[in-house]
Formats: structure tokens, sequence, C-alpha cells
């Protein structure tokens, strides 16, 4: 990033107008926001928004079972995924049910029509990931993977 020198008037200006095409946070939820707004755009056709995909995804694949894992993978707090979860039972793509083994702990489980439909979807998902990263190349891509896992890590 650019440093600002508020000794050097110039160098300051030029630290102040190239502020936010220089902002890590900036650029990665402008990327962020385009995609997410492609993804809801794809999936407008099966009445699914991208935050209600990538929870049905996240318990497709294996990586969350229950509310709480579903919320920490997804970043998200306990009401936000409540209220999701809700709205997809309601459309019968998934079942909440409670351990045998601890009756406190809320096991969500996809209904037929839930992984049908996270089937259906990850195709259009796929096509537009594909889309904007049109013109990067293998290396890039993988060089823009492992630079945002680092960012993570920091």
């Amino acid at each position: 990033m650019i440093e600002s020198d508020s000794h050097n008037p110039a160098a300051h200006a030029v630290f102040e107008e190239q502020f936010f095409e220089r902002s890590v946070a900036f650029n990665l939820r402008r990327s962020f926001n385009k995609v997410v707004d492609e993804i809801d755009a794809a999936l407008a056709e099966f009445a699914l928004s991208s935050h209600q995909f990538g929870v049905l995804s996240t318990i497709y694949y294996g990586r969350a079972s229950t509310p709480s894992e579903v919320a920490r993978l997804r970043f998200q707090n306990g009401a936000a995924i409540t209220y999701t979860l809700d709205r997809l039972e309601q459309r019968g793509l998934l079942k909440r049910t409670r351990s045998e083994a601890d009756k406190r702990v809320i096991t969500l489980i996809l209904t037929d029509d839930g992984r049908e439909l996270t089937r259906k979807c990850m195709e259009a998902v796929v096509n537009v990931q594909d889309r904007v990263m049109k013109g990067v190349t293998a290396k890039d891509r993988d060089r823009l993977f492992e630079m945002l896992q680092l960012i993570c890590e920091n």
C-alpha cells in the first residue's frame, strides 16, 4: 500500500488519490460484492440467494451439520443463520433434528429436494465463478488463492 507522508504534500495527495484503489479491504469487498451480485442473479431462477446457497452447500459438502457450525463457517451470527434455516426448512430443503446422543444439539440434514436443488445451483455458481475469472490464468488463480489464504492466516 502507498504510504502517506504528511510532511510531503505531493506524496500525501497521491496517497489520498489512490487510497481506495490500493486498499485491500475496499478491493476485497468490491470483488466480493460483484461475485455475490452475479451469483444472486444466476440463482434467481431457483428462487435462492447466494447466502441460502452457501448454507445449503456447506451442509451438502459435509462442512457443517449444526446451526453453530454453519454460522461459524459463514462468518455470521446465530440469529441470521436461524432466519435462513427457517426459510430453507419452510421450503422443504432441509430438516432440523435433535441429536440422539445430546438432545441439546440440532443436526441439519438436507432433504432430497435440498440436495437436488443444491446440485442444480452448483453449475450456475461455477459458471459465474468462471466468468468473473475470465482472463485470469490458472497460475494466477492459484496465486490469488494463496494470497487470500495468507491474508486470512495473518
